[in-house]
């Protein structure tokens, strides 16, 4: 005699939104900054865009950036969410809310990591050094959006093999990110090994230092 099992169906509801979000986002950043978002597709293979708007005022607190900084809020806490959720019962089962909690601590450490990293400019007055290297990254980081954002609807819309198209979700966007991280090394070497003191520095307070505190925070829960 067969015997029924319950099958438990998680609603994407509020995955489905979130998606709708990010793309409003990309959308109103590609309507206000039409030619500066084509440009950005290219930044892997081209350094136009950085050379282009590097002179532009205000660097960092522009709309264009601060339409991306949101989608990198919203993408980097999805791509935790994913990279983290196979593995944990807590997160299938109370989707949503563990999806607000990974997205409340990114923002603070967004908001904490840029304000540290601006004290530590201000005291070793570094301040012009510190906002070059957070326009190289805030302009790669947006990029690795549009390329991570297709990877992120396949992982939390397949049902099949879930595990392992989070696995490798996880595994494309850290080798993307390390190809950032060698390009803004290769292309800033002269100024970093100049300042060879003030880059450890900076590496470990603000770079080395917050994955050690999100994988705490975030593999314990």
């Amino acid at each position: 005699m067969l015997q029924a099992t319950e099958r438990i169906i998680y609603s994407k509801d509020w995955v489905t939104l979130i998606f709708i979000l990010i793309i409003a986002l990309f959308v109103m950043a590609k309507y206000s900054h039409s030619e500066r978002f084509s440009r950005l597709f290219s930044l892997l293979h081209s350094r136009n865009y950085l050379v282009i708007y590097s002179k532009y005022s205000p660097l960092l607190l522009n709309s264009f950036n601060l339409f991306f900084a949101l989608i990198q809020l919203l993408i980097f806490s999805l791509l935790i969410f994913v990279s983290i959720k196979t593995n944990y019962a807590i997160a299938k089962e109370f989707e949503f809310t563990f999806f607000l909690n990974i997205l409340t601590g990114v923002f603070i450490f967004i908001v904490l990591r840029y304000f540290i990293g601006k004290l530590l400019a201000i005291l070793f007055q570094k301040v012009k050094e510190h906002e070059q290297i957070s326009y190289l990254k805030i302009s790669y980081l947006s990029n690795f959006c549009l390329l991570v954002f297709p990877l992120l609807v396949i992982a939390l819309y397949v049902d099949t093999n879930t595990t392992t198209v989070a696995i490798i979700t996880t595994i494309v966007s850290i080798a993307i990110l390390l190809l950032y991280y060698f390009l803004i090394i290769r292309n800033n070497q002269k100024t970093i090994f100049n300042q060879f003191f003030y880059f450890i520095l900076y590496l470990c307070a603000l770079e080395v230092a917050p994955l050690i505190f999100l994988y705490k925070l975030f593999i314990n829960v």
